[in-house]
Formats: C-alpha cells, sequence, structure tokens
C-alpha cells in the first residue's frame, strides 16, 4: 500500500517534510481538475505561508503549472477529507 509520506517532495528549514500538492492530487484520484480542487482544500481552514507555498512546477511543453509545497499535516488532513478510495485509505 502506498502511503502518503512517499509522496514527500522536500524538507523545508524547520526539518518539516513537504508534499507536492498535484503529487497528493493525483494519488488521491481526485475527479476534479487540480486548480478547482485546490482552493477547495484551502478554504478548510489553511494558510499560505504557514501550511503551504506556492511555486511554479517545470513543464515538459507549454506553460509552467502552479503547484503547491504542503506540510505533511496539510496533506494528511486533506487525505482523511478525500470522498476517495485513497482518501478512505489514508483514515485507517
Amino acid at each position: 500500500m502506498e502511503d502518503i509520506q512517499e509522496k514527500t517532495l522536500a524538507t523545508d528549514a524547520q526539518g518539516e517534510q513537504l508534499v507536492s500538492g498535484r503529487e497528493l492530487h493525483e494519488f488521491l484520484e481526485v475527479g476534479t481538475a487540480y486548480k478547482d480542487w485546490f482552493p477547495r482544500m484551502v478554504a478548510y481552514g489553511f494558510d499560505e505561508g504557514k501550511d503551504f507555498s506556492s511555486f511554479l512546477s517545470r513543464s515538459t511543453g507549454g506553460r509552467p503549472s502552479v503547484d503547491h509545497a504542503m506540510k505533511l499535516d496539510m496533506a494528511k488532513e486533506i487525505s482523511m477529507i478525500q470522498r476517495t478510495a485513497k482518501g478512505k485509505q489514508a483514515r485507517h
């Protein structure tokens, strides 16, 4: 079984693990587009600069897309509220 901690992308200056918002979105198999889904997740009370930061991801062609580096705690909370099989897996 894949674990959310396996999606860790980096560690911040305080040593906290960070997870890519786009990778989490893909992992959770969310049916909604990332650009629509992420703002809804932020509305659960997360703050930019505290819980996540935005950055441009590298593009394989075309223009770069916005991604978000979120703290592992935020990624776990988001995983637990998703109504997908992977979200359910995160709750158990």
